[in-house]
């Protein structure tokens, strides 16, 4: 069953939702059009996507991002589930693990835990979608989700930009570089009414548009 609060993930986006997707399209092919996905770009990226992160500034985190990125590159083309983002969240934090408490970001609570797995079991849903919507709305979803459900004890905001990372890479988009750890907030809360999807696709263009104008 698939939690009220998040049906708006699992449905197709409605006319304002799809102007302000093709909008930003148009914004981004006149910027992308004289960019070449190149391993030297990347690692130019990297610099300012680790300066824009709080987290990576802590003793021993950039090892493991390091370690995560390179895992998230040799799974390029590889099929995305559950399993292969376990794996990522592996990676960042050395201890994986669904969470069994509640969590809270800025003192606003995540997906309550009762309804988390649930929503693991839905996840199937969102990944059928990938061959009928544009990569960037699948990119989109993927990392809504995961920072929505906050799935893990820890790292799910790093995974989700990783794991949509390789959503965009797989499709030759640049990945996602937010200016600030902030700007990439995309959740939803339990005690919010935020599930205007037009806002955050806003914010995550601002994320993707961002690298292409380093």
């Amino acid at each position: 069953m698939i939690n009220s609060k998040l049906k708006f993930l699992y449905r197709a986006l409605n006319n304002e939702e799809l102007d302000t997707l093709s909008t930003k399209l148009i914004e981004l092919d006149s910027l992308r059009s004289n960019i070449s996905l190149t391993p030297e770009l990347l690692a130019r990226l990297n610099l300012h996507r680790v300066v824009a992160s709080s987290t990576l500034k802590r003793k021993g985190e950039l090892e493991k991002w390091d370690d995560a990125n390179k895992f998230v590159f040799s799974k390029i083309g590889h099929q995305l589930d559950f399993h292969l983002i376990t794996q990522v969240n592996e990676c960042l934090t050395e201890k994986s693990g669904i969470r069994t408490t509640e969590v809270f970001g800025a003192g606003l609570m995540y997906l309550k835990k009762e309804f988390l797995q649930d929503e693991i079991n839905n996840f199937e849903k969102i990944l059928s979608m990938r061959n009928n919507i544009h990569p960037i709305e699948f990119a989109l979803k993927v990392y809504i989700w995961i920072v929505s459900t906050h799935p893990f004890t820890n790292g799910n905001g790093r995974t989700a930009r990783l794991i949509a990372d390789k959503i965009l890479l797989e499709s030759n988009y640049l990945p996602l570089c937010f200016a600030d750890s902030r700007s990439g907030h995309c959740a939803y809360f339990e005690e919010l009414d935020n599930d205007d999807l037009c806002l955050k696709i806003n914010s995550f263009f601002k994320g993707l548009i961002r690298s292409y104008c380093l």
